[in-house]
């Protein structure tokens, strides 16, 4: 990923699990920049398969490792097409509950 430092991009996307980078370490690489991503994106993993209480305890980790500021959350690049909607719902609902928790403490 270092070869992509200064590639003018305003956000960027990696497969957290591939690079064995988190975003928080992304963040670090590629500093100013919103960083986008997190959960796998196949069948086998938590946002297809997990319960709500899974996903939105992944979903929470992931904000409060990285911050809210500058960040996406998302799969590595896409989801299948057979993922049920309320898991990305979930998701939705943990990082905004969380990013609110970590915004009024700054």
């Amino acid at each position: 990923m270092s070869w992509f430092e200064n590639y003018p991009a305003s956000i960027v996307n990696w497969s957290v699990d591939t690079e064995d980078i988190s975003l928080d370490e992304g963040k670090e690489i590629f500093p100013g920049k919103i960083v986008l991503g997190g959960f796998g994106n196949t069948a086998k993993d938590v946002l297809y398969r997990g319960t709500q209480s899974e996903i939105q305890q992944f979903a929470k980790r992931l904000v409060q490792e990285a911050g809210a500021d500058n960040l996406i959350i998302g799969a590595n690049c896409t989801v299948p097409r057979d993922i049920d909607p309320q898991h990305l719902q979930w998701a939705i609902e943990a990082v905004q509950k969380e990013s609110e928790g970590l915004k009024s403490y700054e």
